[in-house]
């Protein structure tokens, strides 16, 4: 189990607006807090499990590499792309 501290390092790495682009457009989303982030206006509680956001009872799994955060949705195989946008 990650100690209180990662976890609190891991989170303050999200905090801002990341912005995915897709065939289907363009989608934004912001991590307002360590439980509270907004997907296309959408506001959604979450909680960080190992290497995936827990909202409702799902999971989504996460990575991140150079600065790109990598969400995969359940049921989905590929990773959604998203970089982070400058407010």
């Amino acid at each position: 189990m990650p100690s209180p501290i990662k976890k609190a390092t891991a989170v303050s790495a999200f905090l801002g607006n990341w912005e995915n682009k897709d065939e289907y457009g363009i989608h934004r989303l912001t991590f307002h807090s360590g439980s509270q982030a907004e997907y296309d206006g959408e506001w959604v509680g979450f909680s960080i499990e190992d290497s995936a956001f827990v909202v409702d009872y799902e999971k989504y799994l996460f990575k991140v590499e150079g600065g790109i955060l990598m969400i995969r949705w359940p049921g989905e195989t590929a990773y959604r792309i998203f970089t982070r946008v400058k407010d």
